[in-house]
């Protein structure tokens, strides 16, 4: 079994993974992108700036999904 695991060393934009993550159910179609996926943790007690996003109900608008799954294309 073949894989790799990363520490995210003090110099990396830790911000960057944590997006990377949050946007894996909906980028692989587990989470409709109108919904929150019920399963994000955040590793540390403040906030990410992405999740300043959030709508009321925890789920970020459909257009910022949409814009950032057409990135990571």
């Amino acid at each position: 079994m073949n894989y790799y695991d990363h520490r995210i060393r003090p110099d990396e934009a830790e911000e960057e993974y944590a997006r990377y993550v949050f946007m894996n159910p909906y980028r692989s179609g587990i989470c409709k992108l109108d919904c929150q996926y019920p399963f994000w943790r955040r590793w540390k007690e403040t906030p990410y700036s992405f999740e300043e996003l959030l709508d009321a109900d925890g789920a970020l608008p459909r257009e910022w999904i949409i814009a950032k799954l057409a990135a990571f294309r």
